[in-house]
């Protein structure tokens, strides 16, 4: 969120408080979507459609926002597997 506020300029989440409990009940969401079989594909609109829905985002704004979560995300999945495989 930081890196896309200060990418796009003027993106206003809101307070903390008011943030925490949805980017924390967002990024449940995407991990268990994450678990299905085309977890890593379906997560995309997940994650735009989640960031509209509870941080009333415009179509740009969470564009951008997904633009940087997902590739991060899926880094990390990446990651993730080599180090359980090795």
């Amino acid at each position: 969120m930081v890196i896309a506020d200060r990418w796009v300029g003027g993106i206003d989440f809101g307070p903390i408080l008011w943030i925490l409990p949805r980017a924390v009940a967002l990024c449940a969401l995407v991990t268990a979507v994450n678990f299905l079989s085309w977890g890593v594909i379906l997560s995309a609109p997940v994650w735009y459609f989640g960031l509209m829905g509870l941080f009333h985002l415009s179509f740009r704004e969470a564009a951008v926002l997904t633009n940087i979560n997902w590739p991060v995300m899926v880094v990390w999945k990446v990651l993730l597997a080599i180090l359980i495989i090795e």
